[in-house]
């Protein structure tokens, strides 16, 4: 790769890392605009979003390397310096792409332009330390009796996130769990199976040099190797919807049929209202709510790019909208933590806590039993998260059920694969298990 095309995409790298430091703001969206506002070729983008994603998830783990080189810490550096420092060391460390000294030089230079010939000094010889002696970091050991600290520094996640990992899944399964959030994500995509056959996908796909594999659970899914799923021209002709297999479980739980009324209380971006659409052939009535218009502006939009008609979008908050009637069937993909899809959002185990998950709990609660109210007698109902937290899901579910003596549990049906159906007949997936994101669906049966 040219010298010039590694430079200018160190230089966004640099940016998004430090606008990112220095301010409360999404990964995702923050890389997105950058990128899409560059004139980067495809490759220097996809070189870009490993160099960020990589960087802050790893976060932790640099910076306690950094603390080893550093006389006053990580603590002491402005919020340039500490994100330049970042990047090279990551490139040190993780990068078989970009030799060492382009590493050391070009992040100098960086330094040099943004902080002077002083910083410039400093981060050449961090850097060129960690070189020296990356292969005798003394890390903190794997120890039985205490393995916090290293599985919490080594595998850069919050200290709080792994304990409780550790109490449920025990040593081995934490650190492979930690292993899986470490990896680079592959893009989950679902066949728009209104338009399209699978062969017709499979042969755009080839047409534009794409690798796919097909999904190995769920028939309509493909796993893609592409740096922006958005920017392939079958996602402009509506041959499929970006999405994760194990959101397509919750649809199947739900089972929806034509000429049912379905309401999504939390639609947005809309994946999972598609494929109900999808499922019913367009011949279900189908309510999308979401509280944020511009949200739901990408409902309409992923509604209309796949051919789907069958939908009724409203603006409003899932926990207290009303309707005319009772509908069949009620879906809630309720706001989450997400630490089951920790691979694809590379900032959200550095945002996310425990109090943020108890004020999580509060809403999903209230999505619950609003969408218990608004199902008819003999109706279903599908309660999903994309969290493995038990206080999001099972203890959730449990208090419901204790709240609410008409609904029962019911067990999933045989288009639900047996490996994701636990002993109480709840669909759970985890990350290092299954290989795909961590979810939680439950099926709750209004019988009176």
């Amino acid at each position: 790769m040219p010298v010039q095309c590694i430079t200018r995409s160190r230089e966004l790298a640099f940016r998004a890392l430090w606008k990112w430091e220095k301010g409360n703001m999404l990964l995702d969206p923050l890389l997105d605009g950058l990128l899409s506002s560059s004139e980067l070729s495809p490759l220097d983008r996809a070189l870009v979003t490993d160099l960020v994603n990589g960087s802050v998830k790893f976060k932790k783990r640099l910076d306690w390397i950094l603390n080893l080189f550093l006389p006053k810490g990580v603590k002491s550096l402005n919020s340039q310096i500490l994100s330049l420092l970042r990047l090279g060391s990551y490139q040190i460390i993780f990068s078989e792409r970009i030799p060492d000294f382009a590493a050391v030089d070009q992040t100098v230079n960086l330094a040099k332009v943004h902080q002077g010939q002083r910083w410039a000094n400093l981060v050449n010889g961090v850097l060129r330390n960690i070189i020296r002696d990356r292969e005798n970091l003394p890390y903190p050991p794997l120890n039985k009796e205490d393995p916090l600290p290293h599985i919490s520094i080594y595998y850069s996640h919050p200290e709080w996130m792994v304990k409780r990992w550790l109490k449920r899944f025990g040593l081995e399964e934490t650190i492979s769990l930690c292993e899986w959030n470490n990896q680079r994500p592959k893009i989950s995509i679902r066949l728009n199976t209104l338009k399209f056959k699978g062969e017709e996908l499979e042969r755009e796909l080839r047409a534009e040099g794409i690798k796919f594999e097909r999904g190995r659970y769920l028939g309509a899914f493909y796993e893609i190797e592409k740096g922006n799923p958005l920017q392939i021209k079958a996602f402009s002709a509506g041959l499929f919807q970006v999405q994760d297999q194990s959101a397509g479980l919750a649809v199947l739980l739900l089972g929806p049929q034509a000429g049912e009324k379905i309401i999504d209380l939390c639609a947005a971006p809309g994946g999972k209202l598609c494929s109900i659409a999808q499922l019913t052939r367009g011949e279900a009535k189908i309510i999308g709510v979401d509280i944020s218009g511009k949200r739901l502006l990408m409902v309409r939009q992923n509604c209309q790019r796949l051919g789907i008609g069958s939908v009724l979008l409203c603006r409003g908050d899932g926990r207290y909208v009303r309707i005319r009637s009772t509908v069949d069937r009620v879906l809630i993909d309720t706001p989450c933590s997400g630490l089951g899809a920790l691979k694809k959002r590379a900032d959200l185990r550095w945002k996310m806590t425990p109090q943020r998950i108890k004020k999580l709990a509060v809403l999903q609660r209230d999505l619950l039993q609003n969408g218990a109210d608004l199902l008819k007698a003999g109706g279903f109902l599908v309660y999903s998260t994309c969290t493995i937290e038990p206080e999001e899901n099972q203890l959730m579910v449990e208090d419901f059920l204790h709240r609410n003596r008409r609904f029962k549990l019911s067990r999933p049906s045989r288009a639900i694969p047996k490996n994701f159906i636990d002993r109480d007949g709840f669909v759970i997936t985890y990350p290092h298990i299954h290989h795909i994101d961590g979810t939680f669906a439950a099926g709750l049966k209004k019988v009176g």
